[in-house]
C-alpha cells in the first residue's frame, strides 16, 4: 500500500457557471497579474494574491471552477487564486485572495508542475524528490489503488532507480527532474521527465492507446530514447530523439494526442494517440510529429507552423478546439498554433500557422491592464487556457501568475479530426 501524506482536504465541488473574479476588471483583450508582485513571503491562506511574494512559479493551470492553481517551487507548496467566493478544496475561499492547497507538510521539494482534472483530482510533479503525486478529490480507487482517500497526497511514480523499462512498474520509475505533467480526459498522467530526456504515461485504466495496451501501477515511454537530440519524426515516438532540458511542459488535446515542448530543439512535438489527420498531417498511433517550428532557434511567424521559429520553448497548453499554445521561454512570448483560421486573442491568423499573441519579445515588467502583445514577459512557463479563451501564464522570470482577458473567445473547433483504429 502506498503511503499518504496529509494535507488540506481537496473536495469536488458544484461548477460556477461565470467564474470571472480577473475578468470582469480587465478590459477587453488585456493582460492583468492575478497573483505576485507583493512584498511578503509568508505562506499564508487568505491574503490578496498581489500581495504575495512567490517563488518562482513554473506552471499555473484553471481548474474546472476557473480558479487558477499554481505550484509555487520556492515555497514548496500548491496554491489557488480563487476566481470566486465559495468553497473550494475543502476550505471558503474569497475571490481574488490565495490559499495553499497542498501544504509543507506534504513533503514537497520545488514541485515544478501541477495539472487539474475534471473532478479536480490534482497531479503535481515533485520535481526535488523525483516524484510524481496524486490528491484525489473524492476518496476511491484510482491508479490500481484499492482505496485513496481525499485530500490525501499519493505518490504513482517514483525515482527510486535509474532503470527506464518501458511498462515497467511505475513505483520504480527511475524518474529524473520530473516537470510538464498533465491528464487526458480518461484521467492518466502524462509527464515530462526532463532529466531523463523522455516523456512517459501512467495509464489510469487498461486498455489500449497510443498503438500499445496498457495497464494501471505501470508506466510507459510515449517520446524520447532518453538522448537528447532532434530525430525520429514520423517514427515510433519512444525511438525518437528530444531534449528536455532545463524544463519542459506537455498537454493533451481534444483528441488525446500528447503536445509536448521540445525546448532544447526549439519545437513543438505531437505523439498521435490513435491514427488519424491532425494538423494537417496523416499521423499513426505511437509515433512523433514536429507540428511548430524548424528546428533552429529563433522568432518568425509563418502561415505554416513548421516554417515558423521559436526560441527554447517551455510550455504547453491546448483549449477545448484544438489550439495549441506555447510560452516561448527566451523570446518572452506566447505564440498559438490555431485549429482553424480566424481570429485569436483579437489577432487575425490561419489555421496550423504559428502567430505571437502576447508578449514584445523584450524581457521586462509591464504592460498589465493593455494589450497582451504590448506587455513584457519574463521567460514564461506553464500556461492553461479556459473554455472562454482566457489564458493564465506562469510569468516565471518575473515571479507572478498573469492572466489574459478578451472579448474574444477561442476559434471555433476545427473540423473533427479523420481517426481510424
Amino acid at each position: 500500500m502506498v503511503a499518504a501524506a496529509s494535507v488540506v482536504l481537496v473536495t469536488a465541488v458544484s461548477v460556477d457557471a461565470s467564474p470571472s473574479w480577473a475578468r470582469s476588471r480587465a478590459a477587453a483583450a488585456s493582460i492583468v497579474t492575478v497573483a505576485g508582485g507583493g512584498t511578503t513571503t509568508a505562506i499564508s491562506n487568505g491574503a490578496s494574491g498581489k500581495a504575495a511574494a512567490l517563488g518562482s512559479p513554473l506552471s499555473a493551470v484553471f481548474d474546472p471552477h476557473g480558479n487558477v492553481v499554481f505550484a509555487d517551487q520556492n515555497n514548496n507548496v500548491i496554491r489557488v487564486e480563487a476566481a470566486s467566493t465559495g468553497t473550494w478544496y475543502g476550505q471558503p475561499m474569497t475571490a481574488g485572495n490565495l490559499y495553499t492547497v497542498v501544504g509543507t507538510s506534504a513533503g514537497l521539494l520545488g514541485p515544478n508542475g501541477v495539472a487539474v482534472d475534471a473532478r479536480g483530482d490534482l497531479a503535481i510533479t515533485d520535481t526535488g524528490n523525483n516524484t510524481v503525486d496524486f490528491v484525489p478529490a473524492t476518496t476511491g480507487s484510482y491508479f490500481g489503488i484499492a482505496q485513496m482517500n481525499a485530500g490525501q497526497v499519493y505518490p504513482i511514480a517514483n525515482g527510486v532507480t535509474n532503470t527506464i523499462v518501458d511498462g515497467g512498474f511505475a513505483y520504480a520509475a527511475g524518474l529524473n527532474l520530473p516537470d510538464g505533467v498533465a491528464f487526458d480526459a480518461q484521467g492518466d498522467v502524462v509527464v515530462a521527465d526532463t532529466g531523463n530526456n523522455i516523456v512517459r504515461l501512467i495509464p489510469a485504466t487498461a486498455r489500449t492507446v497510443f498503438g500499445k495496451a496498457v495497464h494501471t501501477q505501470a508506466i510507459y515511454t510515449l517520446a524520447g530514447n532518453a538522448n537528447p537530440a532532434y530525430s525520429g519524426d514520423g517514427g515510433p515516438g519512444i525511438a525518437a530523439g528530444v531534449s528536455l532540458l532545463p524544463f519542459a511542459g506537455v498537454a493533451v488535446d481534444p483528441n488525446g494526442n500528447v503536445v509536448i515542448a521540445d525546448g532544447g530543439n526549439s519545437v513543438v512535438r505531437m505523439v498521435a494517440a490513435f491514427n488519424g489527420v491532425y494538423h494537417q498531417k496523416a499521423m499513426t498511433a505511437g509515433d512523433i510529429y514536429t507540428i511548430a517550428g524548424d528546428g533552429n532557434p529563433g522568432l518568425t511567424n509563418s502561415k505554416k507552423a513548421t516554417r515558423g521559429e521559436m526560441d527554447t520553448p517551455q510550455g504547453v497548453a491546448v483549449d477545448s478546439v484544438g489550439n495549441v499554445l506555447v510560452s516561448d521561454a527566451a523570446n518572452n512570448d506566447i505564440r498559438v498554433i490555431p485549429a482553424r483560421s480566424g481570429k485569436f486573442l483579437g489577432i487575425r491568423v490561419k489555421a496550423n500557422g504559428l502567430y505571437n499573441v502576447a508578449g514584445n519579445s523584450i524581457a521586462g515588467y509591464g504592460g498589465d491592464g493593455g494589450s497582451p502583445k504590448s506587455a513584457e514577459l519574463n521567460g514564461p512557463a506553464g500556461l492553461s487556457a479556459d473554455p472562454s479563451g482566457h489564458v493564465v501564464i506562469a510569468d516565471n522570470g518575473n515571479n507572478v501568475i498573469r492572466e489574459i482577458s478578451s472579448s474574444h473567445p477561442s476559434l471555433p473547433a476545427a473540423a473533427p479530426a479523420r481517426r481510424h483504429r
